[in-house]
């Protein structure tokens, strides 16, 4: 069963959005940027990925991290995510 997950993003330079954003969509999945959370010591902008999957919730975190970040080669990560509508954090 196909089912909406959301992500709680961290991505280190703001000028890999571009990049992140291209790969991200070409696995059906979208970033939003929070504005609101600031990281007064560096660049960091912080967001949400959302998308859709057919794995186990456990295993988003692994796709990820197997899958998408060797892709971008970027300073991203996720660390919580939930099925949408259940909030991760």
């Amino acid at each position: 069963m196909t089912r909406k997950f959301d992500a709680k993003l961290l991505l280190l330079d703001p000028d890999d959005l571009p990049r992140a954003t291209e790969v991200l969509a070409a696995f059906d999945c979208a970033i939003e940027i929070d504005p609101s959370v600031v990281d007064p010591d560096s660049e960091a902008i912080f967001g949400f990925i959302s998308g859709t999957t057919e794995l186990d919730v456990y295993a988003i975190g692994d796709w990820f991290d197997k899958t998408v970040a060797p892709l971008l080669g970027l300073s991203i990560d996720v660390d919580e995510w939930s099925f949408h509508g259940r909030e991760p954090w």
